[in-house]
């Protein structure tokens, strides 16, 4: 070790932020404001609505149609959120640091909120598709790599990445009530 203490300066920093922030899914998100009518997301900037044999179809079909995409979204964003919680679960145990223990102590906590929230969410749409066979087999690589650094860079380049963009977009593009008061939120953590 380089004596410099800045890693676990930061990783103190990023536990005490987190401590602060703190949210729960099932006390602050109005559920009551869920309107299943309502887009998820505005379909405006989606390509699919720049192909011609999207825009033949009805209003109806193609409300259908957005909706299925944007629950599928979700879905995978639950199951990668799912695996997150699972692999940040096994850094708590595998990281050889206090400080990196209450780092990923704290990812698991967030981890589970996001699981809660997405799944609250989809069940409230009554539907939720299975996880995607290439996402099966990142998460199942994921799980079983045995060195923790490699699992940690795998767990942050790829699946965080991924949910950041998700929440990134979502946050400037959601439009049903419940899914716009949480996304950001999501984001933020």
């Amino acid at each position: 070790r380089d004596g410099y203490g800045l890693e676990a300066h930061r990783l103190d920093s990023l536990y005490s932020k987190s401590k602060r922030h703190q949210w729960n899914a099932e006390l602050d998100v109005d559920w009551r404001a869920f309107d299943p009518e309502a887009d998820v997301l505005d379909r405006r900037p989606d390509f699919l609505s720049r192909l011609h044999s999207v825009q033949e179809l009805s209003t109806s079909e193609q409300r259908s149609l957005f909706k299925s995409v944007h629950l599928f979204l979700m879905s995978q964003i639950l199951h990668g959120e799912q695996a997150a919680l699972m692999v940040c679960g096994q850094l708590v145990n595998l990281v050889p640091d206090i400080e990196g223990k209450f780092a990923a102590a704290v990812q698991v906590m967030d981890e589970a909120r996001h699981v809660e929230v997405f799944a609250r969410y989809l069940q409230r749409h009554g539907r939720r598709y299975p996880i995607d066979p290439d996402l099966q087999a990142i998460v199942q690589a994921l799980l079983a790599e045995p060195d923790w650094e490699v699992k940690c860079v795998g767990m942050q380049i790829i699946l965080e990445s991924v949910a950041l963009s998700f929440f990134r977009l979502g946050d400037q593009l959601a439009l049903e009530p419940v899914f716009r008061q949480f996304i950001g939120r999501v984001h933020e953590d």
